[in-house]
């Protein structure tokens, strides 16, 4: 993935339309990825408000039951 942090808007405004370009590249990936969801995962993502929060999450998510996972199939293993 990708990381390019939203720019800083400067005190005199002279880059606002890089930063509204930058944010509506955002929400387009942010529509883009909640789009791609089962009904089953979008409410854990959908609280986030950026494209890099709801990857970060499903990030979480899916390390989570990796993580089961692996310790489930330690158990079984151990089991034979």
């Amino acid at each position: 993935m990708g990381h390019a942090p939203c720019p800083a808007r400067a005190t005199d405004g002279s880059n606002l339309a890089i930063v509204e370009a930058w944010v509506q590249q955002d929400q387009l990936l942010l529509a883009a990825i909640f789009s791609s969801l089962t009904a089953e995962i979008l409410p854990l993502v959908s609280s986030a408000s950026t494209a890099a929060e709801a990857w970060g999450i499903l990030t979480r998510i899916c390390m989570s039951k990796l993580r089961s996972r692996v310790n489930n199939l330690k158990s079984d293993l151990f089991r034979v």
